[in-house]
């Protein structure tokens, strides 16, 4: 009988003592939160919930408070069985305030390449723990979006993959892309996800249509397929120059396979000749081709027309007018047979008269059609001993120091006063002389009449501004 009566007393709570701790009841996940627990894509947070057997008493941080209420409370335990799932704070302990039979944590999770059940517990010190399993899910795709709905042929638009949560490492999640008409746009095979995120880009490349085309564009992972359209629009006619012998046709993108023909015309043929068509090649955006000119002597603005699709644009053509500059005879000296400077022969020997030949007029802008050689006539008539005269006519060829290449003239040891400007008056290039030996006059007195004549056929002297013909008479002191 005394025994009975010593455990029934040893059973019975001493008067006054602290009523036992609450345990953990229950450690849950999700929005009903039951011991079985929830899921979670790697990547996300998971939000956890802790529930006690009864409120929190106030065993840590007692007397602390926060805007007058009570700070303190007490700690749980809260552990992770896997580094795919970490629980916050990393020291696994988590506050439940005095008063309070719930709390929530977080886990911070990992990408991962299949689902991985995790096991969570949570437990007071000295008591029993409580777990749940909180499983961390692959990435699904979840969107699928390009930057732009619209592109010009040649152009490049961009796609996005999205997923739910990040891959377990760099190129552990494989999307598969692909384009309805590879022609028009063209895209990679696959696209991977990078490590830590969601998203996966790539780039779809356009190349040249004949007209707007409809595509399709898809992107597909595991059971899921997104497909966004994106139409590629032909590239329209948008510029044509011309000018100084040359044309150019540009377009707003990539000319169509074959090429894009645009279709020329000439508002004066006989002056500037064009092909039926200047082709941009396929690809290409712009392509420029010369034009035959055909200047006469004076000057025309021709305007050439070109077609594309529809879209007509129209460049100007100026013509300079072709400008032959006057020959003329500048000056004509003597000298004696020792190659000195003289007035009138001195004695019977034969001297030298030369001549020098200029070009007038070359500041007017223009084609110019310089000549490189020319025929001087020499006419002159001789006294005899009977006194009666002679007469005798000859050529003399010349040669001017001009030499042409690419269209451009260089004036080789010739003498000039100025060259083509805007603005500047008639100009003067001549050249070093050329003479000619002349027979000697027989006795004092006696003289000769010389007429010279330079391109007696007027070919080149076209304004008439220069003198062609010079006459003098030599007499011997």
């Amino acid at each position: 009988m005394r025994i009975i009566l010593l455990l029934l007393v040893a059973a019975i709570p001493a008067v006054g003592a602290p009523p036992p701790l609450p345990v953990v009841k229950s450690v849950s996940f999700g929005a009903i939160r039951t011991p079985g627990g929830g899921g979670v894509v790697g990547g996300q947070e998971a939000r956890g919930t802790i529930e006690l057997s009864g409120p929190a008493p106030c065993v840590d941080h007692c007397g602390t408070y926060v805007n007058g209420k009570a700070a303190g409370g007490m700690f749980v335990h809260v552990t992770s069985n896997n580094a795919v799932a970490a629980v916050q704070p990393s020291t696994g302990m988590v506050l439940v305030p005095v008063g309070q039979v719930e709390q929530t944590f977080t886990v911070l999770t990992s990408g991962v390449a299949n689902p991985t059940p995790v096991l969570i517990s949570a437990w007071r010190e000295g008591s029993p723990a409580q777990t749940t399993t909180l499983n961390v899910l692959p990435p699904s795709l979840t969107g699928f979006t390009l930057d732009q709905s619209t592109v010009v042929a040649g152009s490049t638009a961009h796609g996005a993959v999205k997923f739910n949560g990040v891959p377990a490492s760099a190129g552990a999640v494989v999307a598969t892309v692909s384009s309805s008409n590879p022609a028009a746009a063209q895209v990679p095979a696959n696209v991977a996800l990078d490590a830590n995120n969601t998203v996966a880009t790539f780039d779809i490349k356009t190349s040249g249509v004949s007209g707007n085309t409809p595509v399709t564009i898809t992107a597909a992972y595991r059971d899921r397929k997104e497909s966004v359209p994106l139409m590629v629009n032909a590239a329209a006619f948008t510029k044509f120059d011309g000018g100084q012998g040359n044309i150019a046709a540009e377009l707003n993108g990539a000319a169509p396979s074959g090429g894009a023909a645009i279709a020329l015309s000439s508002g004066n043929p006989n002056l500037v000749s064009v092909p039926a068509a200047l082709v941009i090649p396929s690809g290409s955006s712009k392509a420029g081709i010369a034009v035959t000119l055909h200047p006469d002597y004076s000057e025309h603005t021709v305007t050439i027309t070109a077609t594309y699709n529809g879209v007509t644009r129209k460049a100007d053509e100026h013509l300079l007018a072709n400008i032959k500059p006057d020959l003329a005879i500048k000056e004509v000296t003597l000298r004696d047979r020792f190659g000195n400077s003289i007035t009138h022969p001195q004695d019977a020997q034969s001297y030298k008269m030369c001549v020098a030949i200029e070009l007038i007029g070359v500041s007017k802008w223009g084609h110019y059609l310089y000549p490189l050689s020319t025929l001087l006539r020499v006419d002159y008539l001789s006294p005899t001993g009977t006194g009666t005269s002679a007469g005798h006519e000859f050529d003399v060829p010349i040669n001017f120091p001009i030499t042409a290449s690419g269209g451009a003239f260089t004036f080789d040891e010739a003498h000039t006063h100025g060259l083509p400007t805007a603005t500047s008056t008639p100009d003067i290039i001549w050249f070093d002389p050329t003479c000619i030996d002349m027979p000697g006059l027989p006795q004092s007195g006696s003289y000769t009449d010389v007429t010279l004549t330079v391109d007696s056929n007027n070919k080149t002297d076209e304004a008439n501004e220069g003198n062609n013909t010079h006459k003098l008479r030599v007499t011997r002191q």
